[in-house]
């Protein structure tokens, strides 16, 4: 199908629905040069879809003007949205992690610390750490320390009759979460310094 016919059948009603399994035609060859950018397959199909409607309404413009082929064209607003979605992943991971782990800074020496925040390995041991802490526990803290919600917002999310009771709890997990720190940080000290 040629570019301008494509674009004029995605804005015609009668004649969208052929346009459309024309462009879900490159799915396929999309999708590996998705994973090979390291996209997992659960992601993909979002990514794809996400992809066909932002074409969709590119050509809905009238001054739009397709210049590539239209598998070229979708590849390239995948592979925009992956580097975007990585990029607020990675953002928010490093944030969410370091906030996280300062929470532990005195189960180690102040001279440790800052190289203990950078560590793959400390982060590791953070997700050990949630794990083990059960379900209303990680919660809490994520909503707390990674979602940035107020303490008021928590409560009323997780069903708490007050902030009040939220901070709580969220000391008694944080005090549950450096006990399991204090053992499980005595066995990475070691290996890391």
């Amino acid at each position: 199908m040629k570019n301008e016919t494509l674009i004029q059948f995605l804005r015609e009603p009668k004649k969208r629905k052929q346009a459309l399994e024309y462009l879900y035609e490159s799915f396929e060859k999309i999708s590996k040069g998705l994973q090979k950018l390291g996209a997992e397959e659960n992601q993909v199909k979002d990514i794809f879809q996400e992809s066909i409607l932002i074409f969709y309404h590119q050509a809905q413009k009238q001054d739009f003007t397709l210049t590539a082929k239209p598998s070229t064209y979708l590849f390239g607003i995948c592979h925009n949205i992956l580097r975007n979605k990585k990029r607020k992943e990675a953002k928010q991971n490093t944030l969410s992690n370091t906030d996280f782990l300062m929470e532990f800074s005195d189960t180690i020496k102040e001279d440790e610390q800052v190289n203990i925040y950078q560590s793959e390995e400390a982060i590791s041991v953070l997700r050990t750490i949630l794990k083990e802490l059960g379900e209303p526990c990680k919660k809490l803290l994520t909503g707390y320390y990674v979602d940035k919600l107020s303490m008021k917002k928590v409560a009323e999310k997780l069903g708490y009759n007050s902030d009040s009771t939220a901070k709580a709890q969220k000391y008694k997990c944080l005090q549950r979460a450096k006990k399991l720190a204090q053992t499980k940080l005595e066995d990475f000290q070691t290996i890391l310094f």
